[in-house]
């Protein structure tokens, strides 16, 4: 049976507009096999619907992931399919948000928005978008913009692994905090990739997707290397 998340079971921990459009997230809980997570760069209106006139994606976990395991979007292919419109980030700032569940009914899971350093109050233009419900800006949401005006923004932004280990709750204060994020106008090749370990989420594992393999031009798009050695720190990389 799929997993059903709630807010914060993942956190997108990375985002790239320029060139090709990326991002990475990690899991906080432990997943399914067959567990889909649906991303939209569609912002949210002041009513809590979807402004529905971007692209969707849909992650679906090829098999059992752990808590603490990274996964790289980097574009359409191996378990990221399209489930609608043109996901394509906005070079004058954008938002991702995760959920499940429909698009007129979703449950948010984590939203990153780099138009400002604050989510927008009636948003109005296809880059901005409102707080999505259920979600609490420093836990589940993190705006990390250049500065608090509409469209005072980052085209790319990382989390800097400041934390990498700690509780899901822990973490998650972490990484929703803007002053954790690391904003540039120029392409980040180097995103937060872990690894993460998450105590208490389910067997407390160490994870990563391994830099070396992010280089390998034989890496597939999409799926995360993964290591639970018995001791932390011995995953080979």
């Amino acid at each position: 049976m799929a997993s059903t998340l709630a807010a914060g079971d993942i956190a997108i921990i990375s985002v790239n507009s320029d060139d090709s459009d990326s991002f990475n997230f990690v899991l906080l809980t432990d997943i399914t096999a067959g567990t889909e997570i649906f991303f939209t760069d569609n912002g949210v209106l002041g009513d809590g619907s979807f402004r529905t006139n971007e692209g969707i994606l849909e992650y679906t976990a090829p098999n059992a992931l752990t808590a603490g395991t990274v996964i790289e979007f980097t574009g359409v292919s191996g378990d990221f399919s399209s489930e609608s419109g043109s996901f394509l980030l906005s070079t004058s700032g954008d938002q991702v948000i995760a959920y499940q569940g429909t698009v007129a009914v979703p449950t948010f899971i984590f939203a990153v928005q780099t138009n400002s350093a604050e989510f927008q109050i009636g948003s109005d233009a296809s880059n901005q978008s409102d707080l999505p419900p259920g979600l609490t800006e420093g836990i589940h949401a993190v705006a990390v913009g250049a500065g608090s005006g509409v469209e005072s923004e980052f085209d790319n932004s990382t989390y800097n692994e400041s934390i990498i280990s700690g509780t899901q709750e822990e973490l998650l204060a972490a990484i929703a905090d803007a002053a954790n994020w690391n904003g540039s106008n120029s392409f980040i090749s180097d995103l937060a990739d872990g690894p993460f370990t998450v105590i208490g989420g389910g067997t407390t594992t160490t994870l990563a997707i391994a830099n070396a393999a992010k280089r390998n031009s034989g890496r597939t798009t999409g799926c995360a290397r993964k290591c639970s050695e018995l001791e932390w720190g011995q995953c080979p990389i």
